[in-house]
This record gives C-alpha cells, sequence and structure tokens, in this order.
C-alpha cells in the first residue's frame, strides 16, 4: 500500500468521519522520533530560556505567575525527582520574561521554544496527516508523582494529535454528542457536524473562528473601504452604500457585547478572547483530588454560576470518574444523583503506551492521566 493510499485511506475513515484513531510510530512511514533522548535535548536545545509551570495546592494550571528557567536546567530537576515542574504551551504572554531573537518571532507562533532548536529530530508534518494543517505544536513534559496526575475533564477546539514519546498515559473520551451531558462551565449553544462545540457565550463558527472576529474583521474592511471611496472622490450612492456596510459591521460587533465607543477612544480593536483560553491550558495536569473534596462541595460547585475554568472544561471532578471505575454502589449512586445526565454518556478508556499517536479529533471530551509512577513524560 502505497502513500497516497495510506493518506486517502486514513482520511476517509477517520478525519472525515471524526473518528479518533491510535497509531504506532512504526505504522507512519517517519524518521525515528529522537525526542526521548534527553541528553541530545540538553544539547541541542539546553540554554533555550522556557517558563514552567509549578503545582499550586497539588495542581497546575493555576494563575500562578510561571517560572523562568533554562530547558537543560528544567530537565536536570526532573532526572533528580522533582514532580512540581510542568512544561506546557508557551504562550505568547511570556514574551515579557524570555528575549525572542526576531528571526524567531513568528515560527514561535507555530513552533514554541525549545522546539524551535529542535526541529530535525522529528517531523512537522507527518505524511500521513497531511490533508490536516498543523496550526501549532507544543512540547508538554513533567515527571509523575507516585499519585499520578490528571488534565481535567474537558475538549479542545481543534484536531489534536499526541505523540506519547515517553511514558504511559490513560485516556478517557467521551463523543462530542454526550458534551451536553458532561456539565460544561460554559453553556453549549451548538455542537456543529465536525465536532466542533460553540459556546454562548463565545460564538464560533464550524471553521473554529469566533463569530465576534469575524465581525471585528468585517467592520475593518469595511472602514478601510469607505475611507477609499471618501479620499478617491467616488459618487455619493457608492459611499453611502459604503457607510450602510459600516453600520452593518458595527451593528453586527454590538451583538456580541462590544464596546465600540471605548475601543475607538484607544484606537484600536483588540480581540479579549485570546487571553481567557491562554490562562487555562487544556495540557495542564491536575492532582486528582485536589478539587474536590466532598459530595457537598461538590453540589455547590456543580451550582456556580461563575467559574475560573474555562467554557470546555467540565464540572465533573476527576475523582469522580474514579469513583465510576471503582465499583462502590453506594458512591456511585451519589455521583448520579448530582450529575444524573452522566447516566446518559458513553466513555472508552485506553491507555497511550511510548512511542504511540493518538489523533483526537476537535470537540470529544477527554481526561488524561499520567501513569502512576516517577518516570520523566513527553
Amino acid at each position: 500500500e502505497n502513500l497516497e493510499e495510506q493518506k486517502k485511506e486514513f482520511f476517509e475513515n477517520f478525519i472525515a468521519k471524526r473518528e479518533p484513531c491510535k497509531l504506532d510510530f512504526s505504522e507512519l512511514d517517519e524518521p525515528l522520533f529522537k525526542l526521548n533522548d534527553l541528553n541530545l535535548l540538553k544539547e541541542h536545545a539546553g540554554m533555550e530560556e522556557i517558563m514552567v509551570e509549578k503545582k499550586v495546592n497539588g495542581s497546575f494550571g493555576s494563575k500562578e505567575k510561571r517560572i523562568k528557567t533554562n530547558f537543560k536546567n528544567f530537565i536536570e530537576q526532573l532526572e533528580s525527582g522533582e514532580t512540581d515542574l510542568y512544561l506546557t504551551t508557551q504562550y505568547s504572554e511570556s514574551s515579557d520574561d524570555v528575549e525572542n531573537d526576531s528571526n524567531e518571532t513568528v515560527l514561535e507562533d507555530f513552533l514554541q521554544r525549545p522546539l524551535t532548536k529542535l526541529t530535525s529530530f522529528f517531523s512537522i508534518e507527518p505524511k500521513i496527516f497531511s490533508t490536516l494543517i498543523p496550526q501549532q505544536i507544543n512540547l508538554w513534559m513533567g515527571s509523575s508523582s507516585r499519585e499520578g496526575s490528571s488534565s481535567g475533564l474537558h475538549h479542545d477546539f481543534a484536531d489534536n494529535l499526541y505523540f506519547l514519546v515517553k511514558g504511559t498515559k490513560k485516556f478517557t473520551i467521551f463523543s462530542p454528542l454526550d458534551a451536553k451531558n458532561l456539565y460544561t462551565v460554559g453553556k453549549i449553544k451548538k455542537i456543529f457536524n465536525n465536532g466542533l462545540i460553540s459556546y454562548a457565550d463565545e460564538e464560533q463558527r464550524s471553521d473554529g473562528a469566533f463569530l465576534r472576529d469575524v465581525a471585528e474583521y468585517n467592520l475593518e474592511h469595511a472602514k478601510e473601504k469607505l475611507e477609499r471611496l471618501i479620499e478617491n472622490g467616488k459618487n455619493k450612492d457608492e459611499i453611502e452604500e459604503a457607510e450602510a456596510e459600516v453600520e452593518e459591521a458595527m451593528d453586527q460587533l454590538l451583538e456580541y457585547g462590544y464596546d465600540i465607543d471605548e475601543e475607538e477612544e484607544n484606537g484600536s480593536f483588540v480581540d479579549d478572547f485570546d487571553g481567557s483560553f491562554s490562562e487555562h491550558s487544556s495540557d495542564g495536569e491536575a492532582a486528582p483530588n485536589s478539587s474536590r473534596k466532598n459530595f457537598k462541595k461538590l453540589e455547590q460547585e456543580l451550582n456556580q454560576e461563575v467559574s475560573s475554568e474555562p467554557p470546555s472544561f467540565s464540572k465533573i471532578g476527576v475523582d469522580c470518574l474514579r469513583i465510576l471505575e471503582s465499583g462502590d454502589k453506594s458512591c456511585i449512586n451519589k455521583i448520579y444523583e448530582i450529575f444524573p445526565l452522566l447516566k446518559k454518556c458513553v466513555k472508552i478508556e485506553f491507555y497511550l503506551e511510548e512511542s504511540q499517536v493518538l489523533y483526537l479529533p476537535a470537540g470529544y471530551v477527554f481526561e488524561k492521566t499520567k501513569e502512576k509512577k516517577n518516570e520523566i513524560k513527553k
């Protein structure tokens, strides 16, 4: 079977059908990944400055300021047994703390540190997935504790490819169609056929574009068109038509709660949605029992209208999932009393082992847990 046939088969059977798939590196017909060699990482990217998260009250993903270090020092801390540090997505806000080479600024929007120094050791675009357009490539890395740790139950807004270079992860996944029964923090407005989930306060199109972003873009272009017509002395009818387009675009923005007067006073139209997700990375890991202490607290949190979590996270704590696996009927029944819709959901559980790849389409609600032994994960 040639590569083109493999690509076609994978697209038709998984990408087009929006179905997850687990593969071995050996099935990808790609050069051997070398990111599992810690000495190689230190040699080629050791001096890269990075920002790492530190556990707060047993959990990652807090709003605490991240710690600046270099990649070599971070790896050596993990090798010495440190389990409270975690390398996650290197968000753009870290540019205030880490100096950027001007030649790397654009690259780092797509491929963050320390991967910018390691591109010769992995494939930017694996051949079998070439029908997909890479949006961002991240390296997540940490050392698990004996208790293991969890990402929390959530979904992402883009298709994911998880390449597990080292270690083991346990995944629990639910179909996007189950999302309405999984008590997400945000109010779900629509689940598109491709699995993408749109929320009432941050509505999106099926391609992932936020409707407010689209309206903002339309307003900018309508204003530019009007300015050009006025400068070029075009006739009155054309100018009036352009003015109407500007008014329509402004109305669209106002629909999404946009304060046009305030933004125009500041001289810019800034989308503040980007920051809402950057502080709550879906790749942060939390200790299983850190957020849900007892059933009473569960009920209180379920009834809260305001949450610090992103809309795509579930109010169902990781320890609830563990109780469902325990076989303890009295506790399981109590979970179902608090989350009755959970009974309607169908979950799939599996392990992702070292040198395996998981294709997970947008909208699948999932939780991943680190293997329960001290071992560096990447």
